[in-house]
C-alpha cells in the first residue's frame, strides 16, 4: 500500500513540475511581447515656467498656505453631572476588567467578580442602547457628528 501511495506521489510530483515549468515558459518575455519598461521620471532639477506648461496644474506643489488648514470645532465637553453617561462609562470599562481580572489573571476570586463584571458589562451597554435616540429625522442639516 505504501509503495502505490509512493508511486502517486511522485507521478503528482513530475506532473506537478511539468505543469509548472509549461506555465513558467509562457511568462518568458519574447521577440514579438517585449517586457514592459515604466518611464522614467523626470530629473528633480528641471523646472519648467508656468508659461511653458500652459497655466498652473492641478498637481503643482507651490507651498504651504497658512488658510488652507482644517482647524476643528472644538469638542463638547464630557457631561459632569450626567450619571447615566457616567454609569455607561464604568459599565463598560470597569466590566470587562473584572471579567478579565478574575477570570483569565485570577487574581480576584472567581465567581463574585465575575459575575459582577458581566453584570456590570450588560447593563453599561443595555444602559448605551436606551441612551440611544428613539426617532431619528434623517438630516437636521447639522453635518456629521464625531
Amino acid at each position: 500500500m505504501s509503495d502505490e501511495r509512493s508511486e502517486r506521489g511522485e507521478d503528482e510530483s513530475a506532473d506537478f513540475d511539468r505543469r509548472f515549468s509549461e506555465i513558467v515558459a509562457g511568462f518568458e518575455p519574447s521577440r514579438t511581447n517585449p517586457p514592459l519598461h515604466l518611464p522614467e521620471p523626470a530629473p528633480a532639477h528641471e523646472t519648467t515656467a508656468p508659461s511653458e506648461q500652459g497655466g498652473a496644474s492641478w498637481r503643482t506643489w507651490e507651498g504651504e498656505d497658512p488658510g488652507d488648514h482644517f482647524v476643528p470645532a472644538p469638542t463638547d465637553p464630557l457631561p459632569a453631572g450626567d450619571i447615566h453617561f457616567w454609569a455607561i462609562v464604568v459599565g463598560l470599562a470597569a466590566g470587562p476588567l473584572l471579567v478579565f481580572l478574575s477570570a483569565v489573571l485570577r487574581i480576584l476570586p472567581g465567581m463574585p467578580w465575575g459575575l459582577l463584571g458581566v453584570v456590570m458589562t450588560v447593563a453599561g451597554f443595555v444602559l448605551l442602547v436606551l441612551r440611544s435616540p428613539r426617532r431619528r429625522s434623517g438630516d437636521d442639516g447639522t453635518g456629521a457628528r464625531v
